[in-house]
C-alpha cells in the first residue's frame, strides 16, 4: 500500500467504525418499530414518515459501508485510486474529500449528466408527451 494512502486508511476505518456504532444503537429501535402504528391519522403519518426516513438513511449507511470496505481491499491489493471505469487516477483532492470513491470527477460528472437525462427521458414519458 502506498505510504500516503496510510491516512486515507485510518479515515476509512474511523467511518467504518462510527457507521457500525450507529447501526448497533438503531438495532434497539427497530425492535420497537415492530408495535403497531397508535394515534390519529395524523400521528400515524408523522410515524410512517419517521419510519420512511429512518429506512433511507440505513440504506445509505448500508450503501457507504460497502463502499468502504471495497476501498479499503482495494488499498489491500494496491489498486487503490484508479478510476473502475477510465483507469485513470483519480485525483488526490477528490480521495481526501471522499476516500471510498470509485470513479475520478470526470467520469462521475459524465454518469451524473447520464442519469439525469435518463431521469428527465423517463419524466417526460411518464407525463404522456412525445417531445
Amino acid at each position: 500500500m502506498k505510504k500516503e494512502y496510510e491516512t486515507l486508511l485510518n479515515q476509512l476505518i474511523e467511518r467504518k467504525k462510527e457507521l457500525l456504532a450507529a447501526e448497533e444503537a438503531h438495532a434497539s429501535e427497530r425492535l420497537a418499530e415492530v408495535d403497531p402504528p397508535h394515534g390519529d391519522e395524523l400521528d400515524i403519518a408523522e410515524q410512517a414518515t419517521e419510519k420512511e426516513l429512518s429506512m433511507t438513511l440505513r440504506h445509505r449507511s448500508t450503501l457507504e459501508l460497502q463502499q468502504i470496505e471495497e476501498a479499503i481491499e482495494k488499498m489491500r491489493a494496491g489498486e487503490y485510486g484508479v478510476c473502475e471505469n477510465c483507469d485513470e487516477g483519480i485525483g488526490e483532492s477528490r480521495l481526501e474529500a471522499r476516500p471510498f470513491v470509485k470513479y475520478c470527477i470526470d467520469c462521475q460528472t459524465e454518469f451524473e449528466q447520464k442519469e439525469d437525462e435518463d431521469s428527465t427521458a423517463n419524466d417526460t414519458y411518464k407525463l404522456g408527451t412525445t417531445e
